[in-house]
Parts: C-alpha cells; structure tokens; sequence
C-alpha cells in the first residue's frame, strides 16, 4: 500500500489522528517497518508528529488534534466556547477533559493543549461537532477547575 491510499483509507475511516498501531493494521506491516515508514513520511512533509506514536494528517484542525490525543476525553471550557462562537477570544491554550493523566503539550499552529484529568464519572455530556469531541454547550457552565 502506497501513502497516498494510506491516507485515502485513513480520510474514509475518519481517523485524521491515527498511532502506529493504526498504520500497522492498516498496511498489515510490522511495528518497527511501520515506525520507520511513518518517520519518512513525516520528513517528506506527508503527515505531522503529536507525539511519540502519535500522527495527524495534515490540513487537521488543531481542535480536531487536541480531541482525540487521549481517548474519552473533549474540549470544554473556553475552548468549548470558541468552538461554538459563544465567545470571540481566540485562546491559545485548548483546554481537554480526559480521564487519565497527560502533560500538557504543544500542537501545530503554536496551539498549547492543557488536560485536566477529572473522574470517569465527569467524562459525559459530550458530542462530535464538526469531528471535534466537545463538550454540550450546557454542560460548559455546570462544572469549572480549579485551574
């Protein structure tokens, strides 16, 4: 499989953030070729790095990024606002609820996304807008951190 119909069946699979296990079972490779194909394509400006074992296509929208770091997790607060243009700011700091631990993190466009690690029971009252895992817009005013 070429990288053109990687992304062509990643697009068709809506998984714009993808790890090398993703590609692995996609293209039925090893994990060391895949890790080695993945650094090539990063080079030729194909795909872009999260993180270790972490991707997105290119041309993904930094909420869409932010979204889907950590499974379970969603934008919320004031960038949940934005997200809704409840609010005109535009933050730089996308803020994410997720259920485990993660460091905060710096993504394309100079864009810093904080995790705020709450319980499982919290981890409710979310949606995919426009393939971004966002909170409900009620749900933006019922619970504020201690940030």
């Amino acid at each position: 499989m070429n990288y053109k119909e990687m992304i062509d069946n990643l697009k068709r699979l809506n998984h714009p953030v993808f790890t090398t296990k993703d590609i692995s079972n996609l293209t039925g490779k090893s994990g060391e070729y895949t890790k080695v194909y993945l650094f090539n394509l990063i080079k030729r400006g194909v795909i872009g790095k999260i993180e270790r074992g972490k991707y997105y296509l290119l041309g993904t929208s930094p909420y869409v990024i932010a979204s889907r770091i950590v499974k379970d997790s969603y934008i919320t607060l004031i960038s949940a606002a934005r997200i809704y243009n409840i609010t005109t700011q535009i933050p730089n700091i996308i803020y994410v609820f997720s259920p485990i631990y993660h460091r905060p993190i710096k993504i394309i466009d100079n864009y810093k996304v904080k995790f705020i690690k709450v319980d499982k029971q919290i981890i409710y009252g979310y949606h995919k807008y426009n393939d971004i895992y966002v909170a409900e817009p009620e749900k933006l005013f019922l619970w504020i951190p201690q940030i």
